[in-house]
């Protein structure tokens, strides 16, 4: 996730000089950290409800 902040400084830091195509690194920097934090929230939601809905592994009777 990192690469991907550090292209968004970069390309925002490009603007005045590019700015069509700045605009569209941004754009696509931006586009990929919402997909990125979706899919995060999605693997949380997952792991919670399994893990809830998990039958009781204690029972040695």
């Amino acid at each position: 996730m990192l690469p991907i902040t550090i292209a968004l400084i970069v390309a925002a830091m490009g603007l005045p000089a590019h700015a069509a195509l700045a605009l569209f690194v941004i754009a696509a920097a931006a586009l990929l950290l919402v997909f990125i934090g979706i899919h995060n929230a999605w693997d949380v939601v997952i792991y919670t409800a399994f893990e809830l809905f998990q039958p009781d592994k204690k029972s040695r009777d």
